[in-house]
């Protein structure tokens, strides 16, 4: 079953097949660890990045590409998220 869609806004996270990081899709520079790099993709571009991910994941650069939903801010929306990018902080348990 296919994941709903909620947001406007995402990237694309990956793990790198080589070191096991978390890396987000840059259109500049591939796939890199920061996520201020990460390129934000409109839910009606999703399409044309699906499939440079998916090349990706043919060439065995990377490894369990999926979207990540930003909020209209552009910031990551779910605590999951968050916690996978920065570690986990006792701040995140506030918004539980």
């Amino acid at each position: 079953m296919a994941k709903k869609l909620k947001a406007n806004i995402f990237v694309y996270s990956a793990n790198d097949l080589i070191s096991g990081n978390v890396v987000f899709y840059s259109e500049q520079k591939g796939w890199v660890r920061d996520f201020l790099f990460a390129k934000r993709i409109m839910k009606e571009e999703l399409e044309k990045f699906q499939e440079k991910v998916s090349n990706d994941l043919k060439q065995n650069n990377i490894i369990n590409p999926y979207l990540v939903e930003l909020d209209d801010n552009g910031e990551i929306s779910k605590l999951r998220e968050r916690i996978r990018f920065e570690g986990l902080n006792i701040k995140d348990y506030k918004d539980v």
